[in-house]
C-alpha cells in the first residue's frame, strides 16, 4: 500500500514474445499498456537496436486505451539495394538499405514506448510476453525472456504491400472511407478479398475492388456501433479466390481461397 500523490506513469508488455517469419512478410502484435495512477495520454511505439529490416505500422497505443494491435513487416530481401518509397505512405520508410539474416537465425528486438507526463518525455522499455490461460480458463499476460524473431523462407502465398493513402483513415460516423493499397490485380486469382481481423464492433469492409495498379478498400463505420473519437488500427487478411480448371472425368471443383498475407496496420480514426 502506498498513500502519496499520484505518480503516473505506464508499463508495457509485448506479445508474442517470440516471431517466425520471412522477408516481405507482416505479422499482428499485440502491446499492452498497463497505466497508472490516472496517465491516459498517447502512447507513441518503437523499435529499439534493431536494424532498417523491420518496421512497425500504427506504432500508438492510443489515449485511454489499455491495447492496440499493430504489424511488423519485415522487409522484402534486396541484397545491399536502395528501395524508395513516398514517405507517410508507406510501411517501409524511404531510401533504406534493406537486408535480410538467413532463414533460421534469431534476431533480438526491443521496444520502447513514449509519452509526455507531467510536461516532460517519459520512456519505458515493453517486456517480452506471452498471452497463456491457466485452469481453462483464467488468462495471464506470463513475462518472457527476450522479443525475438526467427528467419524463415518465405512461403510463396506470402506478399508485401504498401499502404497508399493518407493515414490514419477518417471514416465518417455511419459512412464510408477508401483505402488505397499496392496491390494490383492478378491473373493468378479471379478476386482479391479482404477481411478485417478483430476489428472494433461497427467497423467491416463494405467492398473490395482492384485493378492494374492497385486495390481500394472501402471501410463502413455503424453509427449505432461506433462513436466519433474512436481511434486505433485494422489490421486486414487478404486472400485470393480462384475457381481450378475442370479435369475431365472428375468432378467439378470448388472455389478455392488461399491466404496471401497481412497488410501493414491501418489506423484509423471516427470523425464526424
Amino acid at each position: 500500500m502506498r498513500l502519496s500523490p499520484p505518480r503516473p506513469d505506464f508499463e508495457l508488455r509485448i506479445v508474442p514474445s517470440a516471431i517466425n517469419a520471412g522477408a516481405g512478410q507482416t505479422i499482428p502484435i499485440t502491446v499492452y499498456a498497463l497505466r497508472k495512477d490516472g496517465f491516459s495520454g498517447d502512447i507513441a511505439l518503437a523499435l529499439t537496436g534493431v536494424p532498417q529490416t523491420f518496421a512497425l505500422s500504427g506504432a500508438v497505443v492510443p489515449a485511454g486505451q489499455d491495447q492496440v494491435r499493430l504489424t511488423l513487416t519485415l522487409a522484402e530481401r534486396q541484397e545491399g539495394r536502395k528501395v524508395r518509397g513516398e514517405e507517410g505512405r508507406s510501411a517501409l520508410s524511404p531510401s533504406q538499405v534493406l537486408t535480410f539474416s538467413p532463414a533460421g537465425s534469431t534476431l533480438p528486438l526491443g521496444l520502447e514506448g513514449r509519452a509526455i507526463i507531467g510536461g516532460r518525455e517519459v520512456v519505458r522499455q515493453a517486456i517480452p510476453a506471452d498471452d497463456m490461460m491457466q485452469a481453462f480458463a483464467y488468462r495471464h499476460l506470463v513475462r518472457a525472456q527476450g522479443f525475438t524473431v526467427t528467419a524463415i523462407r518465405r512461403g510463396a502465398t506470402r506478399t508485401s504491400v504498401g499502404i497508399l493513402s493518407e493515414l490514419p483513415v477518417k471514416i465518417p460516423l455511419g459512412g464510408t472511407a477508401r483505402v488505397r493499397v499496392t496491390l494490383p490485380a492478378s491473373k493468378s486469382y479471379d478476386k482479391i478479398q479482404m477481411d478485417l481481423s478483430e476489428p472494433p464492433e461497427g467497423i467491416t469492409v463494405r467492398d473490395v475492388s482492384s485493378d492494374a495498379k492497385g486495390t481500394d478498400i472501402v471501410l463502413q463505420s455503424d453509427a449505432a456501433k461506433t462513436k466519433p473519437g474512436l481511434r486505433g488500427n485494422l489490421i486486414v487478411d487478404v486472400f485470393g479466390e480462384r475457381t481450378p480448371p475442370a479435369i475431365e472425368g472428375k468432378p467439378k471443383p470448388n472455389r478455392q481461397r488461399i491466404p496471401l498475407g497481412t497488410l501493414p496496420a491501418i489506423p484509423f480514426e471516427i470523425v464526424k
